[in-house]
């Protein structure tokens, strides 16, 4: 298991993408403050919103901008103690909304950011799974069920009201470069023809403790994710009998590879089914910080990369 570490107080926004570049997760130490953890998302790209985010955009403060999520509470599996299976975060999301004039798209986020502020008594370790050597390993051992996870239609998202329809596993967003898709629980739908991959998937790899990087996270560290490239779980949790609750903040960083768009009249129209995805907009201070060239510098590089393998 590869660990990156940093130190808050030495944070070097470019060692810090490099890290996730090469390893696909970091974790940062000496992260204690709620401040310092926004200001970590406010420099790898701005926050993304959450359906059970606070107006800052943290889910697992205590409060919600929102209460609307509570009536499909149980679709938010996130707040129980029991097992989380590895995941995309934002898997469901697959939408449009209008920013500065032109549609942009609404998407799971780039990167997903953890901060630990009292961890569970028992359990609740977080578990990563890098699908850079699995998918290099499938392309080697196994390349049509590659090829079928690779092709629109071999799964579909549903959570709540949110749903994206007809689309691939493994996304290839520019040549070599592609982006995972995933979900091991009761929200990903399959169709016939590509079941057997997605259960080879899940099998072979996926549950295959080889691929498993199981990280413990401690009071005042913050893990951060590429969620373009890892799927993420976390184990099952008990509290001591002096504990209240077990404390993680979470936060999206949102993802800037990917184009605008506009109609053939270049006009801003209402649509209501835009309004599905108004929890999941820009918290509307983020990447006021940063330069949007950096930011899509650096995010273009995230991801699995595959140039050069036989595709």
């Amino acid at each position: 298991m590869v660990s990156v570490y940093f130190d808050n107080l030495m944070l070097q926004e470019s060692d810090l993408a490099e890290a996730l570049i090469a390893h696909g997760y970091v974790i940062i130490r000496k992260c204690y403050k709620r401040k310092d953890f926004l200001d970590i998302a406010e420099m790898l790209g701005g926050i993304q919103g959450h359906a059970r985010a606070d107006v800052s955009g943290v889910v697992g403060d205590g409060s919600s901008a929102s209460e609307d999520w509570k009536e499909a509470e149980d679709e938010y599996i996130g707040t129980l103690e029991g097992e989380l299976k590895p995941h995309t975060d934002g898997a469901y999301l697959n939408g449009l909304t209008w920013k500065n004039g032109s549609l942009g798209r609404v998407l799971p986020p780039a990167l997903v950011a953890i901060q630990c502020v009292e961890q569970a008594g028992y359990g609740g370790e977080n578990v990563l799974i890098d699908l850079q050597p699995v998918t290099k390993s499938l392309l080697s051992e196994d390349p049509d069920v590659f090829n079928i996870l690779s092709t629109r239609g071999a799964a579909s998202f549903c959570r709540d009201d949110q749903i994206a329809v007809d689309l691939s596993i493994f996304d290839e967003v520019e040549k070599g470069r592609f982006y995972v898709r995933y979900n091991s629980d009761r929200f990903m739908y399959l169709p016939d023809w590509s079941r057997k991959a997605v259960s080879y998937l899940n099998e072979q790899y996926i549950q295959n403790h080889t691929y498993r990087i199981p990280i413990r996270l401690d009071y005042g560290e913050v893990l951060l994710i590429d969620n373009t490239r890892m799927l993420h779980s976390r184990n099952s949790f008990k509290l001591t009998t002096k504990q209240t609750s077990r404390k993680i903040r979470r936060l999206w960083i949102l993802n800037h590879n990917f184009d605008r768009l506009n109609n053939l009249d270049r006009v801003e129209a209402s649509h209501r089914s835009l309004d599905h995805f108004t929890a999941y907009l820009p918290v509307e201070k983020s990447i006021s910080t940063s330069s949007s060239s950096k930011l899509f510098d650096f995010q273009k590089k995230l991801g699995i990369k595959l140039l050069g393998y036989q595709l």
